[in-house]
């Protein structure tokens, strides 16, 4: 209100007020009433609030009456009366468009002094703020700690009150309430997993004028990570595979589905699982493995553990040496046509190597029948059978996984 129209103003008031002056009492009173603790509520109007407009008057002679003038949008209108008790006086008055609402209280006494208070503003706030949610917007994948992003601005309201709720949009549950904040960090495991969730985000100013936002589709909610089972396959004798082995990683994700497995052979690097491989060296293997989900939901490592011996062993015959004579087992020398030949006792002596899955044992053959069997090294076994004549000695050596490998030998023997 300009300072001209609050003169006229004055001077209007003062006028009507001087038509209730009763010069017959308390002529010693000069002192106008006093007008304190001007209040309206509510604080912050909106243009659907009706607003309490009180003050507490007091004066030594009595108040005759306390009056309101207020201007709104460019127009004053006629003064009311405010009512009250115990010194307290009030009047409502609205509700009004958004705008300025300019007011003065005036009060007189019974003998005519009248007192004003100071000119009052009040803002009608019809405004609600402008709220925008960020994240998650729809097709999100959540997990753990995510933060939920937002804008907002408001007319009046540097810090409107901002409520953050989740649901599926006909239901909704509240998260948190917040302000002077553009993020939250929801703890997004104590909700159930699911991929229908929405979030509706509300800012309300201090008029109570609210807006909201709405994610625009669904996002996914997912703490649970992935499982991963491993099929290991290929022939097998005991715990031992004698084949190439292949390896199959299926892993599976209810909620926001598997993003990527990976796996590493012993402590070789990590590689991401696309298809089925093989391992086909023989040896002792741990296959680590893991996967992880869209939501990023990373599974614990686990392992598995197999061998392979594809190989037999290996065997070597020491003694006899083919093409050479023995006397009683001791090497002579070698014989005229490369036969070998042996007089008296002698030790069939071996070297048996298996590198992978170790010797089991080893087998002595005379014409197919099985005379000894050997189950550690040295191995060797005393030839004495009593005769003479042609002998073919064949070996069978075992390894634990159940591959074999023989040798023969034929030599010609005098045992009397």
């Amino acid at each position: 209100m300009n300072k001209k129209r609050y003169a006229v103003f004055v001077s209007v008031a003062l006028m009507c007020m001087m038509s209730f002056v009763d010069t017959g009492k308390g002529l010693d009173d000069t002192n106008p009433p006093s007008i304190k603790n001007v209040e309206w509520s509510p604080s912050h109007p909106n243009e659907e609030s009706s607003i309490r407009i009180s003050a507490t008057v007091t004066d030594e002679s009595g108040v005759e009456w306390v009056k309101l003038f207020y201007c709104y949008g460019g127009n004053c209108y006629p003064p009311v009366d405010m009512h009250g008790s115990n010194d307290r006086y009030s009047i409502q008055i609205g509700p009004f468009n958004e705008g300025i609402l300019e007011f003065h209280i005036s009060a007189q006494d019974t003998v005519g002094n009248v007192g004003s208070t100071k000119e009052y503003s009040i803002f009608i706030d019809g405004t609600p703020p402008n709220i925008r949610l960020i994240y998650p917007n729809g097709g999100e994948y959540l997990s753990g700690i995510a933060t939920i992003e937002w804008e907002v601005s408001d007319n009046k309201d540097s810090s409107p009150e901002i409520e953050i709720r989740y649901g599926n949009g006909e239901r909704w549950y509240m998260i948190d309430k917040v302000s002077n904040k553009d993020e939250y960090n929801w703890n997004t495991s104590s909700i159930e997993d699911g991929d229908n969730y929405l979030i509706k985000i509300t800012a309300t100013d201090d008029a109570e004028n609210s807006d909201y936002d709405i994610s625009d589709s669904s996002f996914t909610v997912d703490n649970t990570p992935p499982q991963t089972i491993i099929n290991i396959s290929g022939e097998k004798n005991g715990d031992w595979f004698i084949s190439n082995v292949s390896i199959i990683l299926n892993a599976n994700d209810n909620t926001s589905g598997v993003k990527l497995t990976r796996y590493r052979i012993n402590e070789n690097e990590w590689q991401n699982y696309t298809h089925t491989f093989e391992i086909t060296d023989d040896g002792t293997y741990n296959i680590t493995y893991y996967s992880i989900d869209n939501a990023g939901n990373e599974e614990d490592e686990n392992t598995a553990s197999f061998k392979i011996n594809k190989n037999a062993p290996s065997i070597t015959i020491n003694k006899p040496k083919e093409g050479y004579l023995y006397l009683f087992g001791r090497e002579i020398s070698k014989t005229l046509f490369g036969r070998t030949i042996i007089i008296g006792e002698i030790n069939i002596e071996l070297t048996v190597i298996d590198e992978t899955s170790g010797v089991e044992r080893v087998e002595f053959y005379i014409n197919n029948a099985l005379k000894y069997t050997d189950n550690e090294p040295p191995y060797e076994w005393k030839f004495d059978e009593r005769g003479f004549g042609n002998y073919e000695i064949r070996i069978f050596a075992y390894n634990n996984a159940g591959n074999y490998a023989s040798k023969e030998i034929k030599f010609f023997a005098l045992n009397l």
